[in-house]
């Protein structure tokens, strides 16, 4: 997945419990000295369990997350803001609209904890962020010829990777930037 250039990446990504809650509540501009069950939401996702597994009973029209794949049961919000009680999460990725979520619905994930969790990270602009020996600009590029990059450890803003060929076999380890600057820079897949 790649964010749009546009949009910071936030904070990081905003997983629904689902499986204990039926919904989640989108909510304006709620009085934070408030718990969220003291405020009533003005719209909200319904979750339906099926034979075949999750669905979206009911999404608003502008719903537009930052990772959905149901059939994998995935759903993810990109968090902008923390607060005592709720998250900030983008309900559209497009236009960036935003809304507040119960804290206690879901779980977050920082952008090292969900990165370390993806299946492989691409850099945006490999020529300005090649593989490297160590985590450090000034350290030797490495010259392996891979095909997938596999997430290991993540310190500041550089990640630790596993070089892959084609059977995705281990060929040695790197290390890339991960962000710089709030920006992220890399794209990642979960699932491949």
């Amino acid at each position: 997945m790649q964010l749009s250039q546009e949009a910071a990446p936030g904070l990081g990504m905003f997983k629904p419990d689902f499986f204990n809650n039926r919904n989640l509540g989108f909510y304006g501009k709620p009085n934070f000295e408030k718990a969220p069950d003291e405020h009533l939401p003005y719209d909200s996702l319904l979750f339906e369990k099926t034979e075949t597994g999750l669905n979206i009973a009911y999404a608003p029209p502008y719903f537009v997350p930052a990772i959905m794949k149901l059939d994998y049961e995935v759903l993810y919000l990109r968090v902008v803001s923390v607060k005592r009680d709720f998250y900030e999460v983008v309900v559209n990725e497009i236009t960036g609209q935003t809304s507040y979520i119960d804290k206690y619905s879901g779980e977050i994930f920082y952008w090292p904890d969900f990165l370390l969790q993806v299946n492989s990270v691409k850099q945006i602009f490999p020529e300005n962020n090649p593989v490297r020996t160590k985590g450090l600009a000034a350290a030797s590029e490495v010259n392996t010829n891979y095909s997938f990059l596999h997430p290991i450890s993540i310190k500041n803003d550089w990640m630790e990777v596993e070089l892959l060929d084609d059977s995705f076999q281990r060929l040695e380890t790197g290390w890339i930037r991960w962000q710089e600057c709030g920006e992220l820079l890399i794209t990642f897949s979960l699932f491949s």
